[in-house]
């Protein structure tokens, strides 16, 4: 891989008036609107908020989520964490009582008339570490899954987990239940790289995992790679790129790796016992040539940072993000959008376990306010420009307007520094406006701050 420059954007970047000069925080965009834990109470029911009991509109599919929040090791900048497996003593009790939680509530979401009257295009089974499910454990909870829901005969079954775990006989066993997709947390095939993360698994690891989930026979087979690790070089960034690409996975996920406040990285950093992350320019860099590197070998960008062959694209992303499908979330610190609520499941996984052994399904430890048309639009434009473009008749089938009507101001000033480009179909990011992505998410974006001053 060669490293590109970009003199035009830095031109542009340097122009009087151009809006950004800090990148700005990341934003999750599975969480908006923004939530809020319910105050004064452990959780809260859902179910006299949600329109469970109304069809789904225009028989949209929607995309099921499941949590299985529970990590070998917790890795030192990983937002999705959520507690340690269980000590050995008493563990399989804990998980199998889990298993039977998750199933539970599968089971009520499922009988509502909203999930009835729609099909599920997507289940994706993730984390914490959706492999530290016992090969059983895993495949009662596809069987039970697949039972629940008025699944389409070509769903997405996707399955995430650790290189460590994905021993043959588990791969094995994933493909005798019928997972169509595989999601590999490989991060790097480097054991430097993997040991400033705080990784659970080694570099030789990584590359048996993707080779025998290959031989295996698994539909497609995903694995995601980190970049701008602290520490870590362009050459390294090359090499692990180079020997993915030899081995030919149906996907590839390049993320920038993300120090969230408060995180063991964040200290480490600090303390000098990490070295300090690349800046934008830089990074950015070794983005764009893994986008021509991967191009040239057969994949497509779907979002930013997920390339695939054809025909292996993620569904889950496509339903979420430009698709702006209701997602069901299931179990522990699950993330769900059903009507105009965001909601969160308790984060905890023994008060998940007594509440859904107590019959209440449908309990939250946060939800959002009602959200408003501009609330979802925002949403809307958000999760499109995560694949780079707005398409805008989509938009104004669903909206009843154009977006250039509703974010006028916005758009003429990100137009006016070249980080979209309109045509009569879509509004896209250019090159520069992927560089800035995350500030022109928060253009779209109602803070919690913001949220509190409208609606009180």
């Amino acid at each position: 891989m060669e490293v590109p420059a970009y003199q035009h954007a830095a031109d542009i970047e340097q122009a009087s008036g151009f809006p950004y000069k800090e990148v700005a925080d990341e934003i999750n965009n599975f969480v908006y609107p923004p939530i809020r834990a319910v105050v004064g109470r452990r959780s809260i029911s859902v179910e006299s908020w949600l329109p469970f009991d109304e069809l789904m509109p225009n028989g949209r599919p929607y995309a099921v989520y499941v949590s299985i929040p529970f990590c070998r090791v917790r890795c030192h900048s990983c937002h999705c964490f959520k507690g340690l497996l269980p000590r050995a003593k008493g563990r399989n009790e804990i998980m199998e009582r889990y298993v039977d939680a998750l199933i539970e509530q599968a089971t009520a979401y499922a009988q509502r008339q909203r999930f009835r009257s729609a099909p599920c295009e997507s289940i994706y089974i993730g984390g914490g570490t959706a492999s530290v499910l016992t090969p059983d454990q895993a495949s009662r909870l596809i069987a039970a899954l697949r039972e629940a829901f008025r699944l389409r005969a070509d769903a997405e079954i996707n399955f995430e987990g650790n290189p460590a775990d994905f021993t043959r006989p588990y791969l094995e066993n994933l493909k005798a239940n019928n997972i169509t997709r595989l999601s590999i947390g490989y991060q790097s095939n480097q054991q430097p790289i993997l040991d400033a993360l705080n990784s659970p698994h080694d570099a030789k690891q990584s590359l048996e995992s993707v080779t025998d989930a290959l031989s295996v026979g698994i539909p497609t087979v995903n694995v995601d790679l980190l970049y701008n690790v602290p520490g870590q070089t362009f050459q390294q960034w090359a090499r692990d790129v180079e020997d993915l690409v030899s081995i030919a996975p149906h996907g590839i996920g390049a993320g920038d790796y993300v120090v969230f406040p408060g995180s063991a990285s964040e200290r480490l950093i600090a303390q000098k016992r990490l070295a300090q992350q690349h800046d934008l320019q830089t990074t950015f860099q070794w983005y764009s040539a893994v986008h021509k590197t991967l191009g040239e070998h057969g994949y497509a960008e779907q979002v930013r940072g997920i390339f695939a062959r054809p025909g292996h694209a993620q569904r889950y992303v496509e339903l979420c993000c430009p698709r702006g499908c209701d997602i069901v979330g299931l179990g522990a610190g699950a993330i769900g959008f059903v009507g105009r609520h965001q909601f969160q499941s308790p984060v905890d996984a023994v008060t998940y376990i007594k509440l859904m052994e107590d019959g209440r399904p449908f309990e939250a430890h946060s939800v959002s306010r009602r959200a408003t048309d501009e609330d979802l639009m925002q949403r809307f434009v958000m999760h499109n420009f995560f694949a780079f473009k707005l398409n805008r008749q989509d938009f104004t089938s669903r909206f009843g307007c154009d977006p250039l009507e509703a974010f006028t101001a916005i758009f003429k000033r990100l137009e006016t520094y070249e980080l979209i480009s309109i045509d009569d179909s879509e509004i896209r990011l250019t090159e520069i406006g992927k560089k800035w992505r995350r500030n022109i998410y928060h253009e779209f974006r109602v803070t919690d701050e913001a949220a509190a001053a409208r609606y009180g």
